[in-house]
This record gives structure tokens, sequence and C-alpha cells, in this order.
């Protein structure tokens, strides 16, 4: 088996007690069913009633069984005050659940090859991810620099899967290549997943096919209008559903709080304390301008990261006919979004262009707290808020592609 991952995924270290935004505070943690039977039994001293510290899901399967109810404070039940996993210290890494002993890690197992790559929920993982400009790099087996990669067989998986298989690699070259706009490349991207399917009933057209949406679409300007009055009611957008369903008023989870904050902070700056629209508007394109395109320019490889990082962590839904793939896409330019509107909230107030340590906090704070965006069906598949498409839908109801990066772009 060959393992594939970007570079930074071999510089990761857990820093344990040392993390800033411990994953043990104030994250719903998933315990599998073996782990939860395992839990039924363990003995730690200064934790009682060991059992009713797990949460049984309404709908429970064998990977999402239940979850580590959390105390008051945010803290993981089984955080011990050292700030060290105390079912680890006494029962070792054997014991902990598939979600602890794996995040941030995402491991993308195909039948011949896997993958590697870290969430961005985890603040070192974004560190690393997003400071560097050659960190989504791909190394085979740690050590071999990779141009491309199999990420399946081609003698043994359909076409379909080779023909993800080489939207993959697609992606990847472009994103790479800083002398392609990378909402030029996302456009691509996404015209090769809608034709994915037509691509692999002609598969050795791949080449021909691709080349026709990149002499399309390579060098055009994807957006030919300033799109601030679309930011600014996205933001509102976003406002108006914390409010209507309460929520800034009733999560007991800190850093999901601490992202309402920032947004409610942001709405007010760039649209509440305005008499009209046309005011918010005149000042956004005033502080993208003056502040935010400058920080774009000088570190054009942060959302060609954050983007290649996202895709690369689904990639196995590249390759299989009934995945959400597309949705999944839709939604990290639905968070790169949100990110953006809270960074340009920052620019607005404070007056200064944001660092790069700004940009790497506000996406690990908005990937860490994610599901107050979209809820899970009973397979445990990630959808959007239903307001969401609904302000989505009055910008192009064909389309959530093109709704998704005119706000975002």
């Amino acid at each position: 088996m060959v393992n594939y991952s970007p570079q930074y995924v071999n510089k990761f270290s857990c820093l344990g007690s040392k993390c800033p935004e411990t994953c043990c505070h104030g994250m719903m943690i998933d315990i599998d069913k073996e782990t939860h039977s395992k839990y039924q039994k363990v003995k730690i001293e200064g934790i009682k009633n060991i059992p009713n510290l797990l949460q049984k899901k309404d709908n429970p399967t064998d990977k999402h069984f239940s979850s580590i109810k959390l105390k008051k404070d945010g803290h993981c039940s089984f955080l011990g005050n050292d700030g060290l996993c105390s079912i680890q210290k006494k029962y070792g890494e054997n014991y902990l659940s598939h979600t602890c002993y794996t995040f941030p890690r995402k491991n993308i197992n195909f039948k011949e090859n896997k993958l590697v790559t870290l969430s961005v929920a985890c603040p070192e993982a974004a560190r690393l991810c997003l400071s560097n400009k050659n960190s989504m790099e791909i190394y085979e087996d740690k050590f071999y620099k990779k141009k491309k990669f199999n990420l399946v067989s081609e003698k043994i998986e359909t076409p379909f899967a080779n023909t993800g298989n080489l939207i993959t690699n697609k992606v990847y070259e472009l994103l790479q290549n800083e002398k392609i706009s990378y909402i030029n490349s996302l456009v691509i991207f996404n015209k090769l997943l809608e034709e994915q399917l037509n691509i692999s009933q002609n598969y050795e057209q791949f080449d021909e096919i691709y080349k026709f949406f990149f002499e399309n679409f390579c060098e055009i300007n994807i957006i030919t209008f300033d799109n601030s009055n679309l930011k600014i009611l996205f933001l509102a957008n976003i406002f108006n559903i914390f409010n209507q369903n309460n929520l800034k008023h009733t999560s007991n989870n800190f850093y999901t709080q601490k992202l309402i904050n920032l947004i409610e902070d942001s709405y007010h700056e760039l649209v509440g304390r305005f008499d009209n629209d046309d005011k918010a508007i005149d000042n956004l394109k005033k502080i993208n301008q003056k502040y935010f395109f400058k920080f774009e320019h000088k570190n054009s490889h942060i959302y060609r990261n954050f983007f290649l990082n996202e895709i690369l962590g689904y990639a196995h839904l590249v390759t299989n006919k009934n995945s959400s793939i597309k949705y999944n896409f839709y939604m990290s330019i639905f968070l790169a979004t949100i990110s953006k509107m809270i960074l340009l909230g920052i620019c607005s107030k404070e007056k200064r262009e944001p660092t790069l340590e700004d940009f790497i906090n506000i996406i690990n704070r908005v990937e860490r707290s994610n599901q107050i965006f979209f809820h899970h069906d009973k397979n445990f598949e990630m959808l959007f808020n239903i307001n969401i498409l609904k302000f989505y839908d009055k910008i192009d109801k064909k389309s959530l592609f093109n709704s998704s990066l005119l706000v975002f772009g």
C-alpha cells in the first residue's frame, strides 16, 4: 500500500496539554459502538457513573453510536486536571474512540492506497496547512515528492473511480499553480464534477474534455461585477438565522458561542450600524480595496491551500458514483465565505489589513463549529441549514455552486 499525504501532515505533532484550544474542549465527540461497550466497564478515580457520561444517539450506528457529555465548562468529561485524557492515561490508546484516536487526521482508504490529510479544526493543523505556500505538496510514503498520485488502480477500479482520480490530480495541479486564479480553478473543478459521469463513459477522452474546460475558463474573469451587495445580504441572512433560532442565547458550547459572537460583531460592523444598505455596501467596497485585496495578494496561497486540503479531505467521494462530493465542495466554499466576512468585519472595525494569524484563527474557529450551519441526516451526511439554501436559491436557483461562488468571490 502507498501512503500519500501533503507535506504539512508529516510535520504535525499533537501539542497535547500545550494546545491553545484543545479538541477536548467544546467539541462533540462521537463514540463508536465498540468503544461505548468498553466504557461501560472502565473505572477511573475521581469520575463517577461513567456509563452516564455517554449519550446514546437517536439513530445509533456502529460508527456513531453515542457521544461524550461535556462538563458545564465545555470540557470533555474524561479530561484530567493535567490537560490529558484520563482514559488514555490509564488504559492506553486502544481504549480511545475512533474519533479521539484519529483526530485531526483524515485517513482516506482506497483499495490499494491511502491518503492522509488533517482537519483545520485543529489549530496546529490549521497553522501548518495555511502558513506555508508549499505545505500542500504531495509526498509518497513521507519521502518522495509527487506531481501526480494514484489513489485508485486503473486495473481494478471502475471508469467512474478512475475519472475521479484524474479529476483529483487536475485540481491538485490547478490549485498548486500560482499563475491561475484559484477562483478559476474551482470553476474548472466544478465543471469536471458535473460532467464526471459522462466523462467516465468516454474515459479515453478525458484529456480532450479537460483541455476544453481549461481553455474556456482558465483566464476569463469569473465574477465581472462588484458583489459587495451579495456579501452584505449573505451576512444579514446568516445573522437573522441565528436570531430567529435564538442560537446566540442558547448555545452552551464555548467555541460555538465564540463563533456566533464573531459573526454578530461582523454583522454590526458591516451592516447593522448603517442607516441603509447603500452605505454598508459602499463601506465594504472601500474595506475590500484598502485592506483585504492587499492581504490576499500578499498571501495568495492561503485559499489555494484551504480548498485543496478540503478537497483532498473528501477525495474518496470523487471516486464514488453515489457520493455527495459536490455538496461537500459547496460547503467548503460556504465556510470560506463565513471566514472572509468575519475578516472583513475585523478590517473595518480596526482599520487594518488582516494578518495571516487572523486568517488561520478564523478558519480554525469556523471549521471547529461548522455544525451550527449544517445538520446530519440519518446516514450522518452533512446537509445545509434550509434557510441558507433558501438564500442561495434567490441568487441562482439552478446552481448552488454559482450562488456560493458569486457570494464568496
